[in-house]
């Protein structure tokens, strides 16, 4: 068998098969052999990625580790609509919801890329606490009181009353009689968060000796006939009333009014 000065069979060896030129037999050869230079004898590898454990919101951010049995480094993404975000190996937990993880390593002039590794995990809600102090005693008739409980998520707190008080704004308490006020903080949560545990304060309210009740109706001792808070007071003068008027336990007074 003949050959060409390229060490290629020459056409006398094939007739009528090696009558293509020797520029055609130099691309079937380089084809042949790997189709381009950085692949020709590169490696394979691959990528450990061990699973993900489920986080909850909140949890720092954690340090991705997965490894490539070149050595190369490996990148990460994941999806824009996922409830994480990457900066190099730095996963942070952006919501509650789920998050994958994808792990690639694209090869180089010696290695070839590595088959890529998607771990996907789950993240909680995260729990929250209610940090409300007690609310000091007071005497009916005192200024509202503001409430300032505070949820750790930094959500807004609600609040509840029941006894002798009642709510006249979001965070206002105002006393409407004496005996002991309950106030209940609580927090629902949202999509992030926990709901939290509500918290409840007592406070013991009591009864303003300035103020006399009578079915309904207050008389106060000091001052002209005025209406206040959709209810009549009276001045309280000598020979308008029984002296010897009495403290009922209640925290209410009977008397006897002389017109």
């Amino acid at each position: 068998m003949g050959v060409t000065q390229f060490g290629l069979p020459d056409s006398s060896s094939f007739p009528g098969i090696m009558a293509k030129p020797v520029a055609a037999w130099l691309v079937v050869a380089f084809v042949v052999a790997g189709g381009a230079s950085s692949a020709v004898g590169a490696n394979e590898q691959t990528i450990s990625f061990d699973p993900l454990p489920d986080a909850t919101y909140g949890d720092p951010p954690i340090t991705l580790t997965a490894v490539a049995s070149s050595g190369l480094p490996v990148g990460y993404v994941v999806s824009p609509t996922d409830d994480c975000s990457v900066a190099g190996s730095k996963l942070t937990l952006t919501g509650a919801g789920s998050c994958t993880v994808t792990a690639s390593q694209a090869g180089d002039t010696d290695w070839l890329p590595a088959t890529s590794v998607e771990h996907t995990f789950s993240i909680e809600r995260a729990p929250q606490t209610i940090s409300f102090d007690p609310l000091p005693d007071a005497t009916y008739g005192d200024p509202p009181i503001t409430l300032t409980a505070v949820a750790s998520s930094g959500l807004p707190v609600g609040y509840a009353a029941s006894g002798p008080c009642a709510l006249t704004s979001p965070d206002e308490l105002t006393m409407v009689g004496s005996g002991v006020c309950t106030v209940t903080a609580s927090q629902d949560g949202s999509e992030n968060w926990q709901p939290a545990s509500p918290v409840d304060r007592a406070l013991a309210i009591a009864p303003n000796p300035g103020l006399v009740t009578l079915s309904g109706v207050i008389y106060d001792d000091v001052g002209p006939i005025t209406a206040a808070r959709g209810r009549a007071r009276l001045r309280l003068e000598s020979g308008t009333a029984d002296p010897s008027f009495t403290y009922q336990a209640d925290g209410s007074y009977s008397a006897t009014v002389v017109p």
